[in-house]
């Protein structure tokens, strides 16, 4: 592969043009005539170099092509192995998880069989005729009427045999129906685990074939790219090899030999990667559309970022008082909806939601030259972290427009807000609150390196701990990152616009945050945090101890 890449870092035609160059010099040096050549000359040699760097070219161009086929056969194998060893693991899990459920159920009937045995009476009653009768015999004993007893006697027994009998059947019965019943709960949990096996197995298969598709998808998009490549290379070296020859000689060329694409130089040095994971445009502007459509879930919760947003910026103690007092029964953010509602109407809700909407728009937009472009991470998340810089402005406009007038709410365009912005804080008031907003955005790269860090010490988390972990994660980083997303809403809103909040210093924004709550909330979902990994560790510890006793059998 390097003297492949050696050869696609020369130029398209000098290296096949040397030794015509050379044959020329010659030829004017010994000829008296060679001042004067003509165009039919130039033009053959110029033929004869265009052949030659076109077969040049077309080997290198094989040499790629087998070496990309080589690359995707690799790939192809290696992604065949790991899900066959995949595969493999799984199926082992499963029979050992059978084969525990079954001993199992062994123990239980081997258990139940000793402790149950036929002809017990213990704990039936007797037949009312047997218990009359026996009344009756030892009243006749205590009496002394010993004769009229003795008669008695044979129909005493004659019961007593029969409900002994009719006792043994009854405990028979009973054993057999909670061993019927025993037998039906075995059965169906067996059936409960091979079905659970069965669903499992489907979608890995899914899961699998998903990931081939997208394999096959990335090959051949790498290897359309490459035919394109080629192709473009083709071109530029003819158009390239004609024009150089005719520089040479003087002449003017008044035609066309064919398109010359002025692209940079170092495009040749370019190598495979970075088409190899290369999406397609259609797909990837498709994409585009459906990421500019708003989000319902961005429309629905609006409200309740405006009533948030206004209850963060205006201290309202007569509200607080109420709720002090337990007067007001519904959280507060609710309230001040409900409030708003009822006084301005429900598009009061709604002012600024069409400049949230041009936020989240830009965001995407800016976002897409990078989404089909194989980067390292840093590169992204430098150019993401640019991105909301950049954009920042839209959603300081949107905090503003929300909470712009204390009472009466007032209306307030986009153009107004940023006139107003720069009127008033100048340029740098666009960016008021953005350190604590990108303090907050940072909380993703840490979950990243948390989940990353975990599957490097558990190869084998299955999607559904990933899934619990990362769940866990969201709601640590949603408790972790409320301060400093209150603490930036109030310092985009605080503006000497007297309409706007007036300024306050820093230490007495951070002072009148909830932190007693957040600490409370931190330590709750900390410890469930910690809860979920020992539960997670312990499954994989008796996965790995099952794997181990199944290796020995």
């Amino acid at each position: 592969m390097s003297s492949r890449a050696k050869d696609m870092s020369v130029s398209a035609f000098p290296y096949s043009t040397s030794k015509h160059l050379d044959r020329e010099n010659d030829a004017m040096r010994g000829s008296p005539h060679g001042d004067r050549r003509t165009d039919t000359g130039i033009a053959t040699e110029a033929t004869i170099v265009e052949k030659e760097t076109r077969h040049r070219m077309m080997d290198q161009h094989r040499e790629e092509a087998e070496a990309l086929d080589l690359v995707i056969e690799h790939r192809q194998r290696a992604f065949v192995e790991a899900w066959d060893r995949f595969m493999l693991e799984y199926e082992a899990r499963a029979f050992a998880m059978l084969n525990r459920i079954q001993q199992r159920h062994i123990t239980e009937m081997e258990e139940f069989e000793a402790q149950s045995y036929p002809g017990s009476s213990r704990g039936l009653r007797k037949s009312t005729e047997l218990r009359d009768l026996e009344q009756k015999y030892n009243t006749l004993g205590r009496l002394g009427w010993y004769q009229e007893a003795c008669s008695l006697k044979g129909r005493v027994q004659s019961l007593t045999a029969r409900d002994g009998a009719r006792s043994a059947r009854e405990a028979a019965r009973q054993q057999n129906a909670r061993k019927k019943l025993m037998i039906e709960r075995h059965g169906k949990e067996i059936r409960g685990a091979v079905t659970k096996i069965e669903k499992d197995r489907l979608q890995r298969q899914l899961h699998r074939e998903s990931e081939e598709k997208t394999l096959a998808e990335r090959s051949a998009n790498a290897k359309r790219c490459l035919r394109r490549r080629q192709d473009t290379e083709l071109k530029r070296a003819d158009s390239g090899a004609r024009r150089y020859l005719c520089h040479r000689a003087g002449l003017i060329v008044s035609y066309s030999f064919g398109p010359c694409l002025t692209t940079d130089p170092a495009s040749f040095h370019i190598g495979l990667l970075p088409y190899m994971t290369r999406h397609d445009d259609s797909s990837s502007v498709k994409q585009l559309f459906k990421d500019l459509v708003p989000s319902p879930t961005l429309l629905l919760t609006y409200p309740m970022f405006m009533a948030n947003a206004r209850l963060l910026v205006y201290k309202d103690p007569q509200l607080l008082a109420l709720r002090k007092a337990e007067k007001i029964r519904m959280p507060l953010v609710l309230h001040k909806m409900k409030d708003i509602k009822y006084v301005y109407g429900v598009g009061a809700l709604f002012r600024g939601v069409d400049v949230n909407i041009l936020h989240s728009c830009a965001k995407v937009i800016l976002k897409y030259p990078v989404t089909g472009l194989e980067v390292s991470p840093r590169k992204k998340t430098a150019y993401r972290y640019a991105v909301e810089f950049v954009t920042y402005p839209l959603l300081l406009a949107t905090a503003r427009i929300a909470v712009y007038g204390q009472d009466p709410i007032l209306d307030c365009g986009l153009q107004q807000c940023f006139k107003e912005t720069v009127k008033y804080d100048g340029v740098g008031g666009l960016w008021s609150g953005v350190i604590p907003y990108m303090i907050s955005l940072s909380y993703e790269e840490f979950t990243q390196w948390v989940m990353s860090l975990l599957r490097s010490r558990h190869p084998k988390l299955d999607k559904t701990d990933e899934l619990v972990l990362r769940a866990c994660l969201v709601g640590h980083g949603a408790v972790l990152t409320t301060p400093f997303l209150s603490m930036s809403t109030i310092l985009r809103c605080q503006s000497e616009n007297p309409n706007l909040p007036d300024p306050q210093p820093l230490m007495d924004v951070v002072s009148n945050l909830p932190w007693k709550s957040t600490m409370i909330q931190l330590t709750l979902i900390s410890a469930l945090c910690a809860l979920n990994y020992a539960l997670i560790e312990d499954k994989h510890a008796e996965d790995d101890d099952d794997d181990q006793d199944h290796r020995r059998q």
